[in-house]
């Protein structure tokens, strides 16, 4: 938490603002969320870049966060995500984390992988 005062330096410079929070190193991604959360408060949808504006989580699109901001802004109810997208998605990953991780047990794979074999009738060396 000490980083996020970095915001204070460009406080409508969104870019600079979270770009320079995560060059600081530590736990950038939750320092630079912060500081993303607290810089698009104050400085505007217009100030985030649209290549980051693309950037959406399922079932958490573009149109879904701007209404999520309109009743936050207006202190309406919270907003309800369509909850069945949520255990698909997660199912999803735990199952890509599960066949990388158990990929990662199993031999290398390629030309290269081959155990070398010694040339008849030599035998290992004992001392």
């Amino acid at each position: 938490m000490d980083r996020v005062p970095g915001l204070t330096a460009r406080p409508r410079d969104f870019r600079s603002a979270v770009g320079d929070v995560i060059l600081l190193g530590g736990d950038s991604d939750t320092t630079g969320a912060i500081v993303g959360a607290l810089a698009g408060a104050s400085a505007g949808e217009a100030a985030i870049p649209p290549a980051w504006l693309a950037i959406s989580d399922v079932p958490r699109s573009l149109g879904w966060i701007r209404r999520r901001a309109a009743r936050v802004a207006d202190r309406g109810a919270p907003l309800h995500l369509w909850w069945p997208a949520a255990p698909v998605r997660n199912a999803l990953f735990a199952a890509i984390v599960l066949v990388t991780g158990l990929r990662r047990l199993l031999p290398p794979s390629g030309a290269g992988a081959r155990p070398r074999q010694r040339p008849s009738g030599s035998s290992p060396s004992t001392r």
